[in-house]
Parts: structure tokens; sequence; C-alpha cells
């Protein structure tokens, strides 16, 4: 919509024109002359979430290396880091792509992993060592990975 367009052109600190013309219009040189032909519709959709997964990864890459600057202490004896898991990261949508599949199996993966490495293993620790704890019923997602 024009005012969906109009809000991102301010929240990215460029012109509504700008903005318009890179997401609805391509540009042409055809000899010496320059010509703007515009997008369909779908294509323009394409261009708009194209535009929003770059600018969130850039987004994110900015959190993580902020926060890595704020973490580092000078020495590798202290090294501290961060860690981001989305835990149970299957999303339903009407139609999965062949990425989106790609991205489910990982997060399943790394659901085992975080699982298995930590959870588990800390139960377990505390079994051993006779510490006082609540159990904590862990899925198995093994039959989702096979």
């Amino acid at each position: 919509t024009k005012a969906s367009m109009d809000k991102a052109a301010e929240l990215l600190g460029v012109s509504k024109e700008a903005l318009e013309k890179c997401m609805c219009y391509r540009t042409l040189k055809i000899g010496g002359q320059v010509i703007s032909k515009p997008y369909n519709e779908e294509t323009s959709k394409v261009n708009r979430d194209s535009m929003c997964k770059a600018l969130f990864s850039k987004m994110f890459d900015w959190v993580v290396a902020t926060i890595n600057k704020v973490m580092y202490v000078g020495n590798s004896d202290n090294l501290m880091w961060i860690g981001i898991l989305d835990v149970f990261g299957f999303e339903c949508f009407a139609y999965n792509s062949f990425e989106q599949l790609c991205i489910n199996l990982a997060n399943e993966r790394l659901q085992q992993f975080f699982n298995v490495s930590v959870i588990r293993s800390e139960q377990e620790e505390y079994e051993r060592e006779a510490i006082y704890w609540q159990a904590v019923n862990v899925p198995d997602n093994q039959k989702c990975l096979d």
C-alpha cells in the first residue's frame, strides 16, 4: 500500500520516490536511452520480500557484532559469547519452499543437539552428583529427523 511504502521510506531514511522507483520499476538502458518499466505485482512483492530478508540479515549481523564488541574483554581466557537457538522452529505456511524445508530441518537438528547436549546431559550430571532437581520432559524429535 502507499502508506506502507511511505512508512518504509521514512524508516529507511530515503525518499518515497526513490524507494518506489527501486521496488516497483526496473531501469533499462537501451542504446543511449534510459527507460523505466514497471514491474508486475508479483515481481514487486518478490522485491519487497528480498529487501526485507536482506535488511533483517544486516540488522542481525549488526546486533551480533555490537554484542560481541561489548562482550570482548581482551583475552581468550575470559571469552564470552552469545548463542541463539530457534526452539521448535517449524513454521506452518500454506506453501513451504525448499528453502523453508531446509531451515526447518536445520532447526530440528539444532533442537535435537541442544536437547541432548545441554538438557539431557545436565540432568544426567545432576543424577550422578545427587543434586536435587525437577526433571524436564525433553521431547524426542528423532522421528521427525528420520
